[in-house]
């Protein structure tokens, strides 16, 4: 049972990336646009890095089972935050709130994409041992297949 929630936990995860890692720059262009697209990746890069560290020294200290949780839910609710609340960022008309709301956007899209499978992946080293990882990696890598086909998939049919 619990191979089975962390595929799952593999599949949500790789289709929450595959979803909002194109958005994020559909929307900065959208607000921004593409001249403060090297602005915003470095403003991201040094937010990424300190996001990376606390969430590290997080990881280290709850227990497996609780890391599962909140994985599953990290990466669902940010994905139908981000579906629910595009529409209502698209409308915003003032040029001063739409860079702004571009950097927060693509940002937020870049934070939650990394440290979702960073997630991911400390779940896996804490709990299992390498010769279990070993025999069951290409599960989880076959699901997180099955996401990236499944995830344009569906964009596609809505």
């Amino acid at each position: 049972m619990e191979l089975i929630k962390r595929s799952c936990s593999a599949f949500c995860i790789v289709f929450s990336y595959i979803l909002l890692k194109p958005l994020k720059l559909i929307l900065f262009s959208h607000f921004a646009g593409l001249a403060l697209l090297p602005y915003a990746q470095i403003i991201s890069m040094v937010l990424l890095a300190g996001a990376l560290i606390l969430q590290s020294r997080y990881v280290s200290k709850i227990s497996p089972k609780a890391l599962l949780r909140y994985v599953l839910t990290f990466s669902i609710v940010t994905t139908l935050v981000l579906m629910f609340v595009t529409p209502a960022l698209l409308e915003y008309q003032n040029s001063n709130i739409r860079i702004i709301l571009g950097f927060i956007v693509f940002i937020f899209i870049d934070i939650i994409t990394i440290t979702s499978l960073q997630l991911f992946w400390s779940m896996c080293h804490i709990s299992h041992s390498p010769q279990t990882s070993q025999m069951w990696y290409p599960l989880f890598i076959w699901s997180g297949q099955l996401a990236a086909v499944a995830a344009p998939t569906l964009s596609w049919l809505l």
